[in-house]
């Protein structure tokens, strides 16, 4: 972005912006951005009580009536990250053009960029966005090259430490960040170090650096030019954006610089950056009927447990009841009358309507209808269902749950080219990458000129999700019995150890029988040549491979 370049009404700051204008700008952002932080704030705080289970004016419920909390919130949370996470995504880079080399350095790329998926355990880190995303309305990743180990990664932020505008696109945020003195001096020096003692007011001493319980808080800008630390009246150090390559613009896979931060959030209205709403605050008041139902029926069964007493006073005197009466088992009473029912008996309140229990019901069915959560989802089995009847409850929830999967996918394909960016312009040298498959240990080489301009990296649709393996067996085996599949791909669905070394015995031991009915029907066939793949016809001559193969199933 040019100098002097306005957008959205802010004049943009970049390396050449003197301090002071920084100073006066960051006040500027802190005074927009606080008051959407602070609406933000106030909708988070409330939806992680009832992710943590205070619920429903908990601590107004006196100390003699039922505080009971039956959350579904928590539940349904704890159900749909499982879910959307179940399985690595698969990444699809496309070659600039179809050319051996521009598909040789696109396969290795896409083999690359699953391998960092698995060895920085973005999984836990997709789970951790994910969960911030469903609570606090939005989850952040920051993408960045760690060129110590000379590779990328990302890390999460919790939500309440980002501060950006109400505006529909992103064009600056900061970050509340906390450094010990060790890390402030890794990251700017130990001469910034002592110059920020000093404005601080506090003399540099030796061993302030091994001091690691004082802990300094620093506001992080960025913008998609610029990236400077700021900590009260003090800019401690400013950077053009260095997840670009401003030097040699060509040898970005970017074609402009971005702001690094990948957010995600569902239910976007389009004015601004996350979504006007989430699931816990759409179901807080179903949650809040589901509380107040149970714990009225919980209060109503300990009254009924505890029936009340009707002493006549020919039987004792008050003082001598509330002596006598304790409820203890196998309780003994005695007193003048006290077998006498018009004297002395015990009676139980009145039943609770049954509204009050099909409304608790309901409330459920409600809450699960918003969140997508049966209980076929959540792993439950109702005493009337059917197999067919909870693969189609569970289809209908994986729909309704489809919405986020779309969201968690599209951050994942954008992770996938921060790394590809990041990687291009950071790499040093050519890097090893080791997988571990089920045909053993494999090796995967990437540089940064294998990164062609021009390829471009996504994900495939849907493959996060879990998958049914008993549908996915059948499948391979319809498609057998069709001629639709080779025997390795038949292998591999129906997870054998080693597929390949499977469909070689099998055309062995097909080749084998090929000879005997060729010997027993003196015929002198000539034995056929050994393929590396032969393409096979299941309804010919390798039916009765075919039969031998499902017997052994």
């Amino acid at each position: 972005m040019a100098e002097n370049q306005i957008s959205y009404g802010y004049q943009m700051p970049d390396a050449k912006t003197p301090d002071e204008e920084l100073l006066r700008i960051s006040t500027d952002w802190e005074k927009e951005s606080s008051d959407y932080h602070g609406q933000l704030k106030r909708v988070q705080d409330q939806n992680e009580r009832y992710y943590k289970g205070n619920q429903t004016q908990l601590e107004r419920i006196p100390r003699n009536m039922s505080n009971a909390v039956q959350n579904h919130v928590f539940t349904a949370i704890e159900t749909i990250i499982p879910i959307i996470t179940a399985n690595a995504p698969r990444f699809i880079v496309e070659p600039p053009e179809e050319s051996d080399q521009s598909i040789k350095y696109a396969n290795a790329l896409e083999k690359t960029l699953s391998i960092v998926y698995e060895e920085k355990d973005i999984r836990s880190k997709g789970e951790m966005l994910l969960r911030h995303m469903l609570i606090f309305r939005f989850g952040a990743w920051i993408p960045y090259f760690d060129k110590e180990t000379n590779e990328v990664d990302v890390r999460w932020v919790r939500p309440q430490r980002l501060f950006f505008p109400k505006t529909d696109r992103l064009i600056y945020y900061y970050e509340k960040r906390d450094f010990t003195s060790q890390e402030f001096i890794d990251e700017f020096g130990e001469n910034k170090y002592k110059e920020f003692l000093e404005k601080r007011g506090k003399a540099f001493k030796e061993t302030d650096v091994n001091n690691i319980n004082e802990i300094f808080t620093i506001f992080e800008f960025h913008t998609p030019e610029l990236t400077f630390w700021k900590s009260g009246s003090f800019v401690i150090e400013k950077r053009k954006n260095e997840t670009f390559d401003w030097g040699n613009k060509d040898k970005n896979y970017f074609t402009e610089p971005r702001v690094p931060i990948i957010l995600a959030s569902a239910f976007r209205l389009g004015d601004e950056p996350v979504g006007s709403t989430d699931i816990i605050q759409q179901t807080i008041p179903i949650q809040d009927v589901i509380n107040v139902t149970n714990r009225l029926i919980i209060n109503n069964a300990t009254k009924t447990g505890n029936q009340q007493w009707l002493i006549d006073s020919q039987v004792m005197t008050e003082e001598e009841a509330k002596q006598k009466i304790t409820n203890a088992p196998g309780l003994v009473i005695v007193g003048q009358g006290a077998a006498n029912q018009n004297l002395m008996r015990r009676d139980a309140p009145p039943p609770l309507p049954n509204y009050i229990p099909e409304l608790k019901v309901m409330a459920e069915n409600a809450f699960d209808n918003i969140a997508g959560t049966h209980s076929t989802t959540r792993g439950e089995r109702g005493e009337t269902e059917t197999l067919g009847g909870r693969l189609l409850l569970k289809q209908s929830d994986y729909g309704r749950i489809d919405l986020l999967v779309r969201e968690y996918e599209r951050c994942v394909s954008e992770l996938g080219q921060w790394f590809t960016q990041l990687m291009k312009i950071n790499l040093e040298g050519e890097k090893v990458y080791r997988s571990y498959g089920e045909s053993g240990s494999q090796f995967v080489k990437i540089s940064e000129s294998m990164i062609e301009n021009g390829v471009k990296v996504l994900i495939k649709s849907g493959t996060t999700l879990p998958t049914d393996e008993v549908n996915k067996r059948n499948e391979a085996l319809q498609l057998w019995g069709m001629g639709a599949i080779d025997p390795e791909t038949l292998f591999e669905r129906l997870k054998f150890p080693n597929p390949r070394e499977s469909a070689e015995k099998l055309l062995s031991w097909k080749q084998g029988q090929l000879q005997m009915e060729a010997k027993a029907r003196g015929t002198g066939a000539q034995q056929p040549q050994r393929q590396t793949k032969p393409m096979m016809n299941p309804r010919g001559e390798i039916g009765a491979a075919q039969q031998k193969l499902r017997g052994g199933q």
